[in-house]
């Protein structure tokens, strides 16, 4: 078995052709990190054509799960979580 390991921003990843990916994050980042949507964009400027046409898919860390998202929306002023005009990915 040959391990491949890639550094990323948020951890390093190790794979090989016969099993899962597996991604080690560190738990401080896991516990306090929230991604601005500003690097949401950067990231998604990296991607190639064909990336960007995939399904934008959700990981969930707690419940280790992909889910698709289903749209982009804005918070109105009845929002009590949020400030107004927030933009949400739905899932």
């Amino acid at each position: 078995m040959k391990l491949v390991s890639n550094s990323t921003r948020h951890g390093a990843i190790l794979s090989d052709a016969m099993s899962t990916t597996w991604v080690l994050i560190p738990w401080s980042l896991m516990k306090h990190r929230s991604m601005k949507y500003s690097e949401l964009l950067e990231e998604l400027q990296s991607l190639s054509p064909q990336q960007l046409q995939q399904t934008v898919t959700l990981y969930s860390i707690k419940d280790d799960e992909f889910m698709a998202a289903f749209q982009g929306d804005f918070t109105d002023e009845d929002e009590q979580v949020l400030c107004p005009d927030h933009y949400v990915i739905t899932f």
